[in-house]
């Protein structure tokens, strides 16, 4: 197992500071903080990703010939066997 060594003075003060305020060691401050920064929803980052392929998507959506949207794709490619045709 790793050992963890916090030498940065501010991260230093910010866990004292914290524990003593809580009553509680700088070890359990720190896993609570951790954990509670895991059970937060998905970085801005990531969910702006997943926003812009979404609308990628729908953009792509709306390029496509209203007669090619309702295309059976399925029988296109499997005969009555469900086989590739």
């Amino acid at each position: 197992m790793n050992a963890i060594s916090i030498t940065e003075p501010n991260a230093l003060r910010l866990v004292h500071e914290l524990a003593r305020r809580e009553g509680k060691s700088e070890l359990e401050v720190i896993v609570e903080a951790v954990a509670e920064k895991l059970e937060r929803p998905q970085s801005g980052v990531i969910q702006n990703r997943k926003a812009y392929w979404l609308a990628v998507g729908r953009q792509h959506q709306l390029s496509i010939p209203p007669e090619q949207r309702t295309l059976d794709v399925d029988q296109m490619l499997y005969d009555e066997a469900g086989l590739p045709q």
